[in-house]
């Protein structure tokens, strides 16, 4: 006895006997690469889409690194033309001081020193440290070391901007801070005249040869 069954069914419910046909299987095949294909079609924008991404991202972290380095030698030039222009003060105050003191324990005369190496009486002062406290009150120097204590500060200001270098700016920061340390300790000794005459003289041949050898080496970074 026959028995009905629906025509959407792939295996007999009665005997178990398969009812799909070969083209079908054929047609399921060709639905399942055509899915493949489909997927692919897909797939291939995001590609383009991650690759361009990363394109983006690497021309925006050069842009920025080519930024941050320029930044950065304008403020090593900046920092360097400071030093430069208080190491002027420095000197001019540590070459007077020099002068004034030789000229009174010398008896030297000096017009650019006689109004401290001379007492009011008209004769060398015979203590030379009365001849730098006359120095030490002139306005005209209590100017320069005012303007100098401004420059210390900016340049101290610009030194902390400076502490991070780009890798390949290393040896800049090197001998940055090397003139640094040169021009704060010149600075020190020209606001504050310490030893006797000859380590005095000493320290401020030493420190002109420092400074003037440390700036050389970065005239190269400086535009």
């Amino acid at each position: 006895m026959s028995k009905g069954i629906s025509d959407k069914v792939k295996v007999c419910p009665h005997c178990g006997y398969p009812l799909v046909s070969e083209s079908n299987s054929g047609n399921a095949h060709r639905v399942e690469v055509t899915s493949i294909k489909i997927s692919s079609k897909k797939i291939k924008p995001i590609i383009i889409s991650v690759i361009v991404a990363a394109i983006v991202i690497l021309i925006a972290f050069l842009i920025y690194k080519n930024i941050s380095k320029n930044t950065y030698l304008t403020n090593l030039g900046n920092v360097t033309q400071k030093m430069l222009e208080g190491g002027v003060i420095v000197e001019e105050l540590a070459d007077l001081s020099r002068d004034v003191w030789r000229n009174t324990i010398y008896k030297e005369y000096n017009s650019r020193t006689e109004k401290y190496t001379f007492s009011s009486s008209g004769s060398y002062n015979s203590d030379f440290n009365a001849s730098l406290r006359l120095l030490s009150q002139d306005p005209d120097i209590i100017l320069k070391k005012a303007n100098l204590e401004d420059i210390r500060k900016e340049v101290n200001e610009l030194m902390k901007l400076l502490q991070n270098p780009p890798s390949e700016l290393q040896s800049s920061y090197n001998d940055l801070d090397k003139l640094y340390r040169v021009f704060t300790s010149y600075a020190e000794l020209a606001i504050n005249p310490s030893g006797d005459l000859t380590s005095f003289s000493s320290k401020i041949s030493d420190y002109n040869s420092e400074f003037l050898e440390n700036y050389n080496k970065l005239k190269i970074y400086i535009k």
